[in-house]
């Protein structure tokens, strides 16, 4: 049985061949596999069913859904990819596998929990470890030497900061051939990695003296690196790069008098704005500029959502700040929440999928944390009551998943109708 975890690459054929998930009724339950399946040259039909149930290995065939972002042509076997579709993360996965609620124990210091296809990444204690959700399995995945965090995978590609070498580097590993490497290392810094569609993103510190002023964002697409593109070139600090499609957004000191950002001080004396990249085309644009101070950007096609100071009143500004979406087409812009938080410690990144976006804050002022989701169209849901620590969020389909309080929860999300 393929693990639907993994993609891989169908052998060549008298037709163009692409990829099915196959959700199959078996004596063992509901399994899902990956399978290579001739397709019509017209229509692009499946041309053999008989081939199709063959592969459920005798089960009867509950669903075929077409994975299409990749295919294959029959002369090289060389991927080809459609230039006018776009799969999110999330679409891929088949949400009959997604747990309605699910707690899973996690061991050590956790943090930077991310989606893959089939399943969630995170570090732990300098390792990574993968649950799946199609096998209901927790697995170390990387435990090299040296310490391994801020893991992330678009399926093909899994990529993550490295510290064996003294200092941090972004290494990476392709999954269907286990070939993994150091990518982008060398003298400075080099962290915060973010996936999409092949292309990976990060925050290099490759010129002297090496420090945060030098933190400069960086692309590439994975399977040529000899072409590591540039684009960010200043003398201030950019920040937490992500990106989706063909956007990169990253928070940006240019306006700050330090030219970088500085723990311990009032979010006024950390002038951060959210700024963006066309990859194509080398474009830059704005998110949020303004004297508050924005932070830690998430994107997911068109919406962006951020960490937001302004009009924060009274003091402490530690405590109170604002979450807020928007959509980079339309240019509207909306405050999700005014919440506040005990400590800078909290400010875990909002998680962005479709309309939806959640984050960490309290209620009513009553002291306690609670792990929030809204709909930019709708009110606010209150999930669950989180403590300390909070090792990162993240939204699929109509789900939320969480670290804290030693788990790893799941949990279906319902949206109340206005």
């Amino acid at each position: 049985m393929y693990n639907p975890a993994l993609r891989f690459f169908c052998p060549p054929s008298r037709w163009p061949v692409a990829r099915r998930l196959l959700v199959c009724a078996t004596a063992m339950g509901v399994v899902a596999q990956f399978v290579c399946c001739d397709t019509h040259p017209s229509t692009n039909d499946i041309d053999n069913v008989e081939q199709v149930e063959t592969c459920c290995d005798g089960g009867q065939l509950d669903a075929v859904e077409k994975v299409v972002d990749v295919v294959t042509n029959n002369a090289d076997a060389t991927p080809i990819e459609f230039a006018d579709v776009v799969i999110d993360r999330a679409d891929a996965i088949p949400i009959e596998f997604l747990p309605t609620n699910k707690k899973v124990p996690v061991v050590g210091d956790t943090c930077c929990l991310s989606v893959t296809k089939g399943g969630l990444l995170w570090a732990a204690d300098g390792d990574i470890y993968e649950y799946s959700w199609v096998t209901g399995v927790t697995r170390l995945y990387i435990d090299d030497p040296g310490e391994q965090t801020e893991p992330v995978s678009d399926g093909d590609w899994l990529a993550w900061t490295d510290l064996r070498s003294g200092d941090r580097d972004v290494w990476v590993r392709h999954v269907p051939t286990g070939m993994t490497r150091v990518f982008a290392g060398g003298p400075g810094d080099q962290h915060s990695p973010d996936l999409s569609q092949g292309w990976l993103t990060w925050v290099g510190s490759d010129d002297p003296p090496f420090g945060p002023e030098q933190a400069e964002i960086w692309v590439s697409k994975l399977g040529d690196d000899s072409i590591k593109i540039r684009l960010t070139a200043d003398d201030a600090e950019q920040q937490l790069p992500q990106i989706s499609g063909d956007r990169v957004v990253f928070a940006d000191f240019s306006n700050d008098p330090d030219k970088k950002y500085i723990d311990g001080v009032l979010p006024e004396e950390n002038n951060g704005d959210i700024r963006g990249i066309i990859v194509s085309t080398r474009s830059a644009f704005d998110v949020i500029v303004d004297p508050a101070k924005q932070i830690r950007p998430a994107i997911d096609g068109d919406l962006v959502s951020w960490l937001d100071w302004r009009g924060i009143t009274p003091e402490p500004k530690f405590v109170s700040l604002n979450v807020v979406i928007k959509n980079l087409v339309t240019g509207e812009e909306k405050m999700l929440a005014k919440t506040s938080w005990p400590s800078p410690s909290w400010w875990i990144r909002p998680a962005i999928s479709g309309q939806r976006v959640a984050w960490v804050g309290s209620v009513d002022g009553d002291g306690a944390l609670w792990l929030r989701v809204a709909d930019s169209r709708g009110p606010i849901v209150d999930v669950a009551q989180v403590g300390w620590p909070m090792g990162g969020i993240v939204l699929v389909s109509d789900h939320v998943g969480w670290l804290s309080d030693g788990n790893l929860t799941i949990s279906a999300i319902e949206m109340q109708k206005q």
